[in-house]
């Protein structure tokens, strides 16, 4: 059943009418005009009396403000958490790209089947992917190929190219495991964990590129970090899509790159504000 357009008015006496706490209208409506309605509601269902159960009334003393403040907290975080996924992201590509070119060479092995696992999720798929990504219009990528024939393109160019999904797939999934080997020892890491902790980290990137909401929300994908890692840590629920997971792994990352990165301290200090915000993080539990 088609749900009906709903004006900003309509909107605010429907969350009035469930017992939503709202300051002023012009106030409210401004918060529904900026964030929209939907959005607002994947963050006031956890509120909610039970809206799997379309009870969906707010449990009493429940304000907009105190939900804004939540959104607030969540945009917060997932600035903070790019920032470090930045940091990391351009540091594996450029040495990624560097071992692979010094160990396989500069054509462009990458988009031949054989040189990827025989256990590659979507070979097919995965092949088809770099090369919708090396024939976007790039005056870089042109230097190389001639026609459709990108077989000329080095692998430093196509991994600039390619999205972080795309590069974690070629981490992951290159049947010689050589230059992935070399990236994660260039970076003091252990190399066990390494390539599936590199999905984890843009997963994470996505979703925070995508300004999807991390509070209360499971990852299907996320890291397992080191047990050393897991020290003066703040517990989390292990084993349930915790997003926490790859934070830990992505504190680890970060320090990896400069041992006096603030980054973690950063993320420590945003958790400690709000003991309701840095629950649903640890320990999501979507309504």
């Amino acid at each position: 059943m088609d749900k009906p357009h709903l004006s900003l008015a309509a909107q605010r006496e429907l969350l009035r009418s469930r017992g939503l706490e709202l300051a002023s209208d012009e106030e409210t409506d401004r918060a529904l005009y900026d964030r929209g309605y939907y959005r607002i509601s994947g963050y006031a269902r956890q509120f909610q009396v039970d809206p799997r159960d379309a009870r969906n009334d707010f449990v009493p003393g429940t304000s907009l403000h105190h939900i804004l403040e939540l959104m607030d907290l969540d945009e917060e975080l997932r600035k903070l958490l790019f920032s470090g996924l930045t940091e990391v992201e351009l540091s594996v590509r450029s040495r990624f790209a560097h071992e692979a070119a010094g160990v396989l060479g500069s054509d462009a092995f990458y988009l031949r089947p054989e040189s990827c696992l025989r256990m590659t999720p979507d070979l097919d798929s995965h092949v088809t992917s770099i090369e919708r990504e090396l024939r976007r219009p790039s005056v870089t990528v042109n230097r190389y190929r001639t026609g459709d024939d990108l077989s000329a393109v080095p692998v430093w160019v196509a991994i600039e190219m390619v999205g972080f999904g795309v590069l974690a797939r070629m981490v992951q999934y290159l049947g010689d495991s050589t230059p992935a080997r070399l990236t994660a020892q260039s970076l003091s890491l252990p190399w066990t964990g390494f390539q599936p902790t590199i999905h984890a980290l843009a997963v994470l990137r996505d979703a925070c590129a995508h300004h999807a909401q991390l509070w209360h929300r499971r990852s299907n994908i996320v890291a397992a970090p080191e047990r050393k890692d897991l020290r003066n840590e703040r517990a989390y629920a292990r084993n349930d899509g915790s997003i926490y997971a790859t934070i830990i792994a992505l504190k680890r990352y970060t320090r990896a790159l400069d041992r006096q990165s603030p980054f973690g301290d950063r993320v420590d200090e945003l958790l400690d504000r709000n003991a309701s915000f840095a629950d649903g993080i640890c320990f999501p539990s979507a309504r």
